[in-house]
């Protein structure tokens, strides 16, 4: 089905400005790098698998006091 939308655009010429001059690749790439969408996402993920790292299970006595 989406195949058939796009046959008739899919081999088309791709549209160049003519008074600007396409973007290096490496700028473009720089505008797609990696960057922190959610801010202080990482810190809580740390501090979840620090909280589930360290897992003791009770013994039997520790259980009972």
């Amino acid at each position: 089905m989406t195949e058939a939308l796009y046959d008739d655009i899919l081999h088309m010429e791709r549209y160049q400005l003519q008074r600007h001059r396409p973007m290096p690749l490496k700028n473009r790439a720089i505008q797609f790098s990696a960057f922190a969408a959610l801010s202080g996402f990482d810190e809580e993920i740390s501090e979840t698998a620090r909280l589930t790292d360290d897992y003791h299970e009770l013994t039997e006595d520790e259980y009972d006091h």
